[in-house]
């Protein structure tokens, strides 16, 4: 009886564990080293395009009287387009609907090429030293208005394995 008993129970616990399902990458996303560097062009767009990335994650933080303003998150970048952003501090992803204050480095150069004497009030904008991006981009676009600034500070970019 205690023998029937034992087969019944790994039967059991092998059907239970057969109906979970398989993990498909339980390590998260696999990242690949970027080995090249193009730090000694020196323009930072041309910089930036010479790594040819459509598919990466960087930190980025977007400093604004918005939602989210001044948290920390991954944008995870995929075929240029953003594929989804986690906020780091709790690790959980935000709606689709909010992505729009975040930015592809593609979109921030934009942003860049946008501005125009008259458009701002004030701006400063930083390149990353190796890969070209900008790592900070600040606009002020009226001294007579508060809260209209908005700032993105874009860091700790990381290649995604395809």
């Amino acid at each position: 009886m205690t023998r029937f008993l034992n087969v019944i129970m790994y039967l059991v616990f092998f059907i239970l564990i057969s109906g979970c399902p398989e993990d498909k990458n339980p390590t998260g996303p696999q990242f690949t080293a970027i080995s090249e560097d193009h730090s000694t062009i020196a323009d930072p767009l041309e910089r930036w395009q010479a790594y040819g990335l459509e598919d990466y994650v960087i930190e980025q933080q977007v400093s604004c009287f918005c939602i989210f303003g001044g948290r920390e998150f991954q944008v995870y970048v995929a075929g240029n387009k953003i594929s989804k952003i986690i906020e780091i501090e709790s690790g959980s992803p935000i709606d689709s609907t909010l992505w729009g204050f975040y930015k592809t480095i593609d979109e921030l150069f934009e942003i860049i090429e946008s501005i125009e004497g008259d458009s701002v009030y004030n701006s400063q904008v930083e390149y990353d030293a190796r890969f070209g991006f900008p790592s900070l981009i600040s606009l002020d676009y009226n001294q007579h208005i508060a809260d209209d600034e908005i700032a993105y500070i874009t860091k700790n970019l990381l290649q995604l394995a395809r």
